[in-house]
């Protein structure tokens, strides 16, 4: 399945590609208003996931810029701003 939706996704290219690779157990939404994109990371997992951001991007949870690989703890949510 993970194979067929990865190939789905490509070929429209539905995902922004904001991670290098997607992962099976963690979404990604967005939504954008006229200045900006908002992502909102979701690992659905009872496990720990880790993504691997394209370029750096701003945590608005945190208030600071994340990149390179990202690790979401079980059920964890970043909420992300370009």
């Amino acid at each position: 399945m993970e194979r067929i939706y990865g190939e789905i996704t490509d070929n429209l290219t539905l995902l922004d590609n904001i991670v290098v690779k997607s992962q099976p157990n963690v979404s990604i939404q967005s939504r954008q208003d006229k200045d900006h994109h908002y992502y909102f990371m979701m690992n659905f997992s009872e496990e720990s996931q880790t993504v691997e951001l394209q370029a750096p991007i701003m945590d608005l949870v945190s208030n600071q810029r994340v990149s390179g690989q990202v690790t979401l703890a079980p059920y964890e949510v970043r909420v992300l701003i370009k």
